[in-house]
């Protein structure tokens, strides 16, 4: 293998070690935040499967709190075997507390029967809720085979913790180290736009790269992208930083880096500067439909004609997050459904980003509902003129989530659609071409209802009866 491959020694020593012949021996990463931990593990985690090393490879995220479920169904969607299970992914809790062991026998049951080769278990971001003892003492309470040949444990812990675990056989500890300057200056060549890369502007980059300390993978791309989208002022600033580097240099450099947001709208920038992420409030992930949906409906995708234009444009912004690494991508790339988490903010949003919800029709849904009120809208499926959930269980199949776009559907199509859903937890119609809206009143668990651009509507007197609803907005065109 090239040492280009992994792009860093350290991966060479990392893969080297989970591949001797130690059996249930374990490697830690520790360095700072930011500084590529987790990105590097992905990397050997792919050549180690590449060469053969192992058979499989699944994680466990430790800034949430695990329980034997919660691992079993974890790992069975990174096996992409959800299709093959009873049902219990969409099951009532009550359905699966009653039911818990002989669920949790199926799970470990069908990861026996379809791991091939040898298993490598990785813990990222050990520490953050849950420790990797306690894991591993909840892994070896159940029925799991084949057991991990190797762990690999990603921290940001480095006091020398691990060194006197019992849970463990062997353990070494890697200590990450920054990026260089050469790569650093690579990674800005491979993200900023081609135009952006004349000379001049490369030299003030390498200049101010060997010049800052502390320079991490995410904040060179998103140096890359304020320049690549800010043009000559962006360029002043890196000036203004790189002249300032002697010193702190701290506003020139963090208003630069700024900069490489705004591509984003400012109200998606409120989920990453809120105290406490609230958003995602106890979520460990969101289906990447989910947050397109809220994002149309509270407005931060501005005006919406069209929700085929207002979801790919979702998509879009969704893209510039991941690659600002303020998102991340959940469990293995394999892994059925898209999920992602928040991976923080790279610099300081606050100073910039704090003007509320007031510049948008923004309804503020993460902060209505009370922590544990609030499952979300679930996984979002577009369709012609609409976006949509499906949830199901082993008797039935429903939509808990509508949103309908009265430009693309007839009237017709949209009353048809609205006749057949009264499960509906939210509802949300954009421009329709109804009167009334059909059986409304039967909505009983609505808790939702949005409706904008909705100068045909004449008559909303059924909205009193919906005993559930938390959150109302009625728009007419234009306002």
């Amino acid at each position: 293998m090239a040492q280009s491959t992994l792009e860093l020694g350290q991966g060479q020593e990392i893969l080297k070690l989970l591949g001797d012949n130690d059996p249930g021996s374990t490697v830690v990463l520790v360095g700072e935040p930011g500084i590529g931990k987790t990105w590097l593990a992905k990397k050997v985690c792919g050549q180690a499967i590449s060469n053969g090393t192992f058979g499989i490879v699944l994680w466990a995220y430790l800034d949430k709190e695990y329980n034997e479920l919660a691992i079993g169904k974890s790992f069975v969607r990174q096996m992409s075997l959800l299709s093959t299970t009873k049902g219990w992914e969409k099951e009532d809790n009550e359905e699966v507390e009653e039911k818990k062991e002989e669920i949790l026998d199926d799970l470990m049951q069908k990861i026996s029967d379809n791991v091939e080769g040898k298993l490598l278990l990785v813990l990222d971001n050990e520490g953050s809720k849950m420790n990797a003892e306690d894991f591993m003492k909840l892994l070896n309470s159940m029925k799991f085979s084949p057991k991990p040949s190797k762990v690999l444990i990603i921290s940001c812990d480095a006091d020398g913790k691990h060194e006197n675990s019992d849970s463990f056989r062997t353990k070494k500890v890697i200590k990450i180290q920054p990026l260089s300057p050469e790569k650093l200056l690579s990674i800005f060549r491979q993200t900023a736009r081609t135009e952006v890369l004349e000379p001049r502007v490369e030299q003030l980059a390498d200049g101010f790269i060997k010049n800052k300390v502390g320079l991490t993978r995410a904040k060179i791309v998103l140096l890359a992208k304020a320049l690549s989208n800010g043009g000559i002022s962006a360029v002043r600033l890196l000036e203004r930083a790189l002249e300032e580097s002697s010193g702190d240099g701290s506003c020139s450099y963090t208003e630069l880096l700024h900069r490489g947001y705004d591509r984003v709208p400012d109200g998606v920038l409120l989920d990453w500067s809120w105290q406490g992420s609230h958003f995602f409030q106890d979520r460990e992930s969101i289906h990447f439909g989910e947050f397109i949906a809220c994002w149309i409906m509270e407005g931060y995708l501005g005006h919406i004609d069209s929700i085929e234009k207002a979801y790919e444009e979702g998509h879009r912004v969704l893209m510039e997050l991941i690659d600002c690494q303020m998102l991340k991508k959940v469990d293995d790339e394999n892994i059925k459904g898209d999920y992602l988490r928040m991976a923080g903010a790279v610099v300081d949003l606050d100073r910039r980003h704090c003007s509320g919800f007031g510049k948008t029709a923004s309804l503020g849904l993460a902060n209505v509902f009370e922590k544990g009120q609030w499952d979300g809208i679930g996984e979002i499926v577009q369709a012609d003129g609409m976006l949509k959930s499906v949830s199901s269980g082993k008797k039935e199949k429903k939509c808990s989530t509508l949103l309908l776009d009265g430009n693309c559907l007839s009237l017709e199509v949209s009353t048809k659609i609205l006749q057949s859903e009264e499960d509906l937890r939210v509802l949300a119609l954009f421009n329709p071409r109804l009167i009334t809206v059909p059986l409304l009143s039967s909505m009983e668990s609505l808790n939702v209802l949005v409706l904008r651009g909705c100068n045909l509507l004449e008559d909303i007197r059924q909205i009193q009866n919906l005993k559930n609803l938390s959150v109302l907005e009625f728009q007419e065109l234009g306002h």
